[in-house]
């Protein structure tokens, strides 16, 4: 792999984790993490998800009981006002990585594109030289 790949990522990641929407993130987790009533929820639901997780491994279906028992303890979650801030801010998060992962895809799709263009046109720099 390019050693200026490699930089520039290590340099956009950088930038990332400057921009406000990581830091509303980091912030609206730490209000969290410091919330009981939330933090015990969160220990509580990962446990479920743990047992639930491991039984599905070992092929075993989960009862209906321990399926609704997994939905009440994310509905109680999703009203909880510092876990559903923490998850507004990652969503806000996400957002900005997706719209880093299809700028970047886009470069690439328009460099692709000029390339078919060189194969299927003859004279097509000659003709970008002209609109320039």
């Amino acid at each position: 792999m390019s050693d200026a790949v490699l930089s520039k990522a290590r340099e956009l990641g950088q930038v990332l984790t400057e921009s406000p929407e990581y830091k509303e993130v980091k912030a609206r987790q730490k209000v969290m993490f410091n919330d009981d009533a939330a933090l015990e929820m969160l220990k509580t639901f990962h446990a479920m998800q743990d047992t639930a997780q491991k039984k599905q491994a070992r092929g075993v279906e989960l009862s209906q009981d321990e399926i609704r028992s997994l939905e009440k303890m994310e509905l109680t979650m999703s009203k909880h006002p510092s876990i559903i801030a923490f998850q507004e801010s990652q969503k806000r998060y996400q957002d900005l990585i997706n719209k880093v992962l299809k700028t970047v895809i886009n470069v690439q799709k328009k460099d692709q594109q000029e390339d078919l263009l060189r194969e299927q046109i003859p004279d097509y720099q000659d003709y970008q030289d002209d609109t320039k």
